[in-house]
């Protein structure tokens, strides 16, 4: 009990969040009725109503993995390259993920590798 006050503190749990409803409907919050219209359309509980659209808010905006580092440099292209060599000996690139190979004087179009040797 809070001296004086005549309220009763309540310590929430960490892993808890209180959710304070709108008056109103706006694009930015809703009513309980709300929530209980989307529940019941749902076929959920409030509960469970409120996760899944946590789960679509946040398959929608947050990344799955971290950033990259950004396009690779024509030293990493080599050393691609040159590892691809040493696994695949006489293989040749028919498509590729990449739109121009760095080290080639080819065409940029579509290839692929082969590991099939000619016969």
């Amino acid at each position: 009990m809070v001296p004086d006050s005549g309220y009763t503190l309540y310590i929430m749990r960490e892993d808890s969040l209180l959710v304070r409803f709108r008056d109103k409907d706006t694009k930015d919050g809703v009513t309980r009725r709300t929530l209980k219209s989307l529940a019941a359309a749902l076929g959920l509980s409030e509960t469970e109503a409120v996760h899944r659209a946590l789960v679509e808010y946040a398959q929608r905006f947050v990344p799955r993995y971290p950033k990259d580092d950004g396009a690779l440099s024509e030293k990493t292209y080599a050393h691609i390259e040159e590892a691809v060599r040493r696994q695949h000996g006489g293989a040749r690139v028919v498509e590729s993920l990449f739109d121009e190979p760095v080290s080639s004087s080819e065409p940029s179009a579509p290839k692929r590798v082969s590991s099939a040797r000619p016969r």
